[in-house]
């Protein structure tokens, strides 16, 4: 540990600062950045100073780990667009941006766990605190970190609750590799839960593909102090052992086959002996495993994807499940629907979900529910017949899935409804007919539309209606008397006068 102000540092800076919150989700997309006249976040590997850091910083610009790519080779991106029949398909592209005003800058599909080369720098990203201030925070803390800032949401209202929010940022005086930035991210968040005597609510930090926002606020916290990763201690998580299980599986068909059931005795070890809840989910996460509970979908840069018959999501439990309302018999379903979402998920990953199932929804005063139980439910959810699962599912009420990234919720679903609708009347759509025959159509489909609805979609498409076939008349009009004016001949002729008119036209054709 040393205090160097002039010392300077590599970090992946993006090249626009945003002024809220809002704004920077905004440019997760093409789309989005389009709407506020900016492009899409890219990033930049630069080496800067703690001062230029927390300029960027207040400035509103982004900020991300390390990653290591050919910028000259092109890599294949897989479902990273929908062709014209709504199909995922994948492109060849490379990494950097070659023109425009990202031209240099990588793109956001190469800040992934893949291409995660290292970092030096860790970030603390605290969402609530009873502590007052910034300063206050950190005077408790052990390792005080080398700067730090105010986010978008500091003081504004989350959840129900106004907090100071604020970033810390632990900068090292050499590159940290994936297990070494691991490692000590676990210890620093231990740290700070123990100096504090608060939990960590937000741990993205972990992740080696996260990145973080700026802030709008110029009151900023430095120390100066650059760390090295000898001051911190080795986790010895790696190359964990697997302690085996035999289990009966029934695969899918009709077919009974023998399958070993493996779970990862460290992560069996780490449930059962007084881990923290948040210890536990912090070290798997970046361990690999995720928490699941839809089908993984690709939004692609879209605010919303349409579902199909295949799409399978865990309803939301509101209240917790207490003693008498199955426990037991939910946390299996719940693990066995898992099973449709991700057909490769592995026992570990199953284990990891009900264990966080259990915190967030059950309740385990009477300890029922222990390690052993949730084992047991995964055993029982692995050896159920895929037609079975299939069958036990009933929550199909959703056509189509809001990213989770979109602020505005209510804007979005009602964009994405109309949005669906216009896609299915441009499906039936037929221009040889007009609207209210194009209206019985699509309504004897069982889609229900109104007449001025479907005349709106009209005029926002520019289609243009034909018009109803009206029959004219064929009959010849008889009886003109020359002697009479036109006002005679109607009356008794009984017709308009531009029929007599014509009937005159041919009385004097037929005369002359």
């Amino acid at each position: 540990m040393k205090k160097d102000n002039t010392f300077t540092f590599n970090t992946s800076i993006s090249r626009e600062g945003y002024t809220d919150k809002k704004e920077a989700q905004l440019c997760l997309s093409n789309k989005g950045a389009k709407i506020i006249g900016k492009s899409k976040m890219a990033f930049k590997e630069q080496t800067v100073s703690v001062t230029e850091f927390l300029d960027y910083a207040v400035n509103g610009h982004s900020f991300c780990n390390l990653f290591s790519f050919d910028e000259n080779k092109k890599y294949l991106i897989r479902n990273a667009y929908r062709s014209k029949r709504g199909e995922w398909c994948s492109t060849l592209t490379y990494p950097v941006y070659k023109t425009g005003d990202n031209k240099g800058y990588f793109k956001m599909n190469f800040k992934s766990d893949e291409y995660f080369r290292g970092s030096q720098t860790i970030f603390v990203d605290v969402d609530f605190t009873h502590y007052d201030s910034l300063e206050s925070y950190i005077s408790c803390l052990t390792y005080k970190p080398t700067c730090g800032y105010y986010s978008y949401s500091d003081k504004k209202d989350k959840r129900g609750l106004i907090s100071r929010r604020f970033r810390l940022v632990y900068v090292f005086d050499t590159e940290l590799s994936a297990d070494r930035f691991r490692d000590i991210t676990f210890y620093l968040y231990d740290s700070i839960v123990a100096d504090t005597k608060e939990q960590m609510y937000d741990t993205c930090g972990c992740s080696y593909s996260q990145y973080m926002n700026g802030g709008n606020n110029t009151d900023t916290y430095r120390s100066d102090i650059i760390y090295s990763e000898s001051e911190f201690p080795v986790y010895h998580i790696d190359e964990p052992e697997v302690e085996e299980v035999s289990s009966e599986v029934k695969e899918t068909g009709n077919k009974r086959n023998t399958k070993t059931i493996s779970f990862t005795s460290e992560l069996i070890r780490d449930m059962l002996f007084n881990q923290s809840y948040e210890y536990v989910v912090r070290k798997w996460y970046a361990m690999g495993l995720r928490y699941i509970v839809r089908t993984e979908l690709d939004f692609n840069d879209n605010y919303y994807v349409t579902t199909t018959e295949d799409y399978v999501e865990l309803p939301y439990i509101v209240n917790r499940v207490e003693d008498g309302q199955h426990r037991r018999r939910k946390l299996y379903k719940r693990a066995a629907l898992r099973r449709l979402m991700k057909e490769d998920i592995t026992p570990d990953e199953m284990l990891y979900n009900l264990y966080i199932d259990r915190y967030k929804f059950f309740d385990n005063t009477d300890n029922v529910l222990d390690i052993e139980c949730l084992i047991e439910r995964v055993k029982r959810a692995y050896k159920t017949d895929i037609k079975d699962i299939k069958d036990m599912y009933t929550f199909k009420n959703k056509k189509f899935v809001i990213n989770s990234e979109v602020t505005d919720k209510r804007k979005a679903v009602a964009a994405a409804r109309r949005d669906i609708t216009d896609s299915l009347i441009g499906e039936m759509y037929d221009c040889n007919m007009t609207v209210k025959e194009n209206l019985s159509v699509i309504q004897e489909a069982g889609y229900k539309l109104s007449l001025s609805s479907l005349y709106e979609w009209c005029k926002r498409y520019n289609v243009e209606k034909k018009k109803p076939f009206t029959r004219r008349s064929n009959k010849v009009i008889t009886g003109y008397n020359p002697e009479l004016s036109i006002r005679e001949n109607m009356k008794v002729m009984g017709c308009k006068k531009n029929q007599v008119e014509k009937a005159k036209r041919e009385w004097t054709i037929s005369h002359t």
